[in-house]
């Protein structure tokens, strides 16, 4: 038996014209699926414009504005130390800090064990 390298007798090639751009079966559903996402835009674009912009619109007209802010100038005194009006502690803080104080100097051993459960997170607050 003999066997020989040679290419098989193909003929003539038939060539297949090329199908115009508007008649290709992939050009019609890539151009569907454009139209479906430009469909989809333009409804969330309507949506938008004629629904949640009013609203919006409605709702800031409805809301008072904003009460206006004093400059920084006018809320410090004339001293570096000292607090504007509306941040000055009530007396019975003050009170309770002096004690504190007093209570730290006086019994340094109960202020140690306060702050070390502080610290080791068995405060009765919690």
């Amino acid at each position: 038996m003999s066997v020989a390298n040679s290419q098989f007798d193909l003929g003539e090639k038939d060539e297949i014209p090329e199908t115009p751009i508007w008649k290709d079966p992939d050009t019609h559903l890539w151009a569907k699926d454009i139209a479906k996402q430009l469909m989809i835009a333009g409804i969330l674009l309507f949506f938008i414009m004629k629904i949640v912009r009013p609203y919006l619109k409605k709702v800031s007209e409805q809301l008072p504005p904003p009460p206006p802010r004093p400059a920084v100038s006018e809320e410090l005194s004339s001293s570096p130390m000292a607090m504007p009006e509306r941040h000055k502690p009530d007396p019975g803080y003050e009170q309770n800090l002096q004690m504190a104080k007093q209570l730290a100097v006086d019994e340094p051993g109960i202020v140690a064990s306060v702050v070390k459960e502080w610290v080791a997170g068995k405060s009765n607050n919690g």
